[in-house]
């Protein structure tokens, strides 16, 4: 830059050819990188623009709590290759609901900021001690005077009240810094001298031995912990005389955040108590209990071991066992036979779906949550997802703390086991090496029919997440099936759902084992909200 800001003397020949020859060779060097950066931000301008005006563009939400730190954003960019927030990081301190945040600097000034204009500060390790030393006065400091914020190189600061003064403001007018100490009239009106500001000592800087924020991910971790207090616990221990192993079962019960990793006491019901970590109560949390239902267990045993629902003939016999008392339709049953794993319309080959079968498409993270909100799965000792697909439902699930076992029929899709879920052996093969207690995925909608009414029989609770015409569209075989579990008490519907990733408007069937579980896995609040959920 400095060669290019230097000018250049025509009358001096040599240096004149010199200097701009110099100049060409560094324009040319630079010229393929600025041409590349400007590339770059056009290309970021075209892809930003045609998301925005494509109609499914959704801005970027952030939730923020007390404790978050924080950036604001810059407004006055001028191109996307500047750097789109301060360098400033604050703390929120608290969040109205209307989405205003209250933020605090080290220095300890407070200001205010919309939601919006805020963005997440992932940064470890920050230091939450305030230090009012580190204030400085604004830059928009105005004279108690005049009332205006400019001339800030003849505004005079007051040492015992930091308020600001125009030096020819005052009365009388003031010519020159005064040395050392200075108050305004106020203030000495008010009975404070130079020397008594002059003695003052600054305040020392706090000494804290704990964060008295901790960091978003601590809070997580915190409230995950917290889920599993008051839950039943059995572990198993060996008797050091007789070397028998017995088993115990005792409460949990949790002691805060503040207890370290050890959090959680065990209330044995013979009176002992043993504190232990999160995990260890993870570990041996009790099953749902549950007994399922004598016509449950019936149709469990009657089925077999492997069907095949490449043919109509098939399906009908599955669904005669699956939903007992409906008529299904030729035209369900053919439709059925070809989109089963193995079925003509399924897969031509691994990864490339025919016309027929849509691609496999992710749940968003805004439907799952309404799940976690209104169910309360930490109940459950594990959780398996047969339709695992991309896998966002089970990531979802364990970034809550949910213990999750993943299946999914297509090899390229990353799971745990690649097995086809409509099969009946496979759910007692997962039960006998990975016990489990609830069934929450998102399979295929065209085999919706067949996934269902399988799940149920072996598990106490089953949320799948379906198109919304799965039930206002519904044939008679599934419209009386779906009835049948609504007269037992045992069906909720989770409703307003935001659109997902293909526009659609989806819902989560959730069914129970009986209608006491249902009432004890949902949330307090959930069963009053009629908006979200129909049971």
């Amino acid at each position: 830059r400095e060669r290019f800001v230097q000018p250049l003397d025509p009358d001096k020949l040599a240096d004149f050819n010199h200097y701009l020859e110099m100049r060409a060779k560094e324009v040319q060097r630079l010229m393929p990188a600025a041409a590349g950066n400007l590339l770059i931000a056009q290309q970021r301008d075209k892809h930003r623009y045609a998301r925005v005006r494509s109609g499914g563009y959704k801005p970027a939400f952030s939730r923020f709590e007390a404790g978050d730190y924080v950036y604001i954003t810059e407004r006055n960019r001028t191109n996307t290759l500047q750097v789109p927030t301060r360098e400033n990081v604050l703390r929120v301190i608290s969040v109205t609901p209307a989405g205003v945040a209250t933020l605090k600097g080290r220095c300890g000034t407070e200001r205010k900021e919309n939601v919006t204009n805020l963005k997440p500060c992932h940064l470890p390790d920050l230091d939450p001690i305030v230090d009012v030393r580190l204030a400085v006065p604004s830059v928009d400091l105005a004279c108690e005077v005049c009332g205006f914020p400019d001339q800030e190189e003849s505004m005079l600061l007051c040492d015992s009240c930091g308020t600001g003064w125009h030096m020819h403001c005052l009365r009388p007018a003031v010519t020159k810094i005064p040395k050392g100490a200075w108050i305004c009239s106020e203030c000495s009106e008010a009975g404070v001298k130079v020397e008594d500001v002059e003695r003052k000592e600054l305040p020392a800087a706090p000494q804290v031995k704990a964060k008295p924020f901790p960091g978003a991910a601590q809070r997580r971790r915190d409230q995950v912990a917290a889920s599993f207090d008051g839950r039943r616990v059995r572990r198993a221990f060996k008797d050091p005389v007789t070397l028998e192993k017995t088993s115990r079962d005792g409460t949990a019960r949790y002691k805060g955040g503040g207890a370290g990793r050890q959090s959680y006491d065990i209330v044995y019901d013979d009176g002992l108590v043993e504190t232990v970590s999160p995990s260890v109560v993870r570990r041996h949390l009790l099953q749902v209990e549950q007994p399922p239902a004598k016509a449950l267990m019936t149709a469990r045993s009657e089925l077999p071991e492997q069907w095949d629902l490449r043919e109509p003939a098939g399906v009908k016999r599955a669904l005669a066992l699956l939903m007992p008392g409906t008529q299904p339709t030729e035209t369900l049953l053919a439709r059925l036979a070809k989109r089963v794993p193995g079925g003509a319309a399924f897969l031509q080959r691994p990864g490339q779906p025919t016309p027929g079968q849509p691609e496999c498409v992710e749940t968003a993270d805004e439907e799952i949550r309404p799940l976690l909100d209104t169910v309360d799965l930490s109940r459950c000792a594990g959780v398996l997802d047969p339709w695992t697909g991309k896998g966002n439902v089970a990531r979802v699930l364990r970034k809550h703390g949910l213990l999750v076992h993943c299946n999914d029929v297509n090899p390229s899709h990353p799971a745990d086991r690649h097995e086809d879920a409509l099969q009946p052996d496979f759910y007692r093969r997962v039960l006998e090496l990975w016990p489990y207690d609830a069934i929450v995925c998102s399979p295929l909608f065209a085999l919706l029919d067949l996934a269902l009414p399988l799940a149920v029989l072996f598990a106490p609770v089953v949320a799948m997440h379906v198109p919304g015409h799965f039930v206002t569209d519904a044939h008679d075989a599934r419209r009386r099936y779906l009835k049948g579990l609504a007269k037992e008490g045992r069906l909720s519907l989770i409703m307003g759902l935001p659109r997902g990733r293909m526009g659609r408007r989806c819902m989560w069937i959730v069914v129970f084992a009986s209608r006491s579980l249902r009432d004890k896995m949902l949330h307090e609040d959930a069963r009053m909200d009629g908006a979200w959920v129909l049971s």
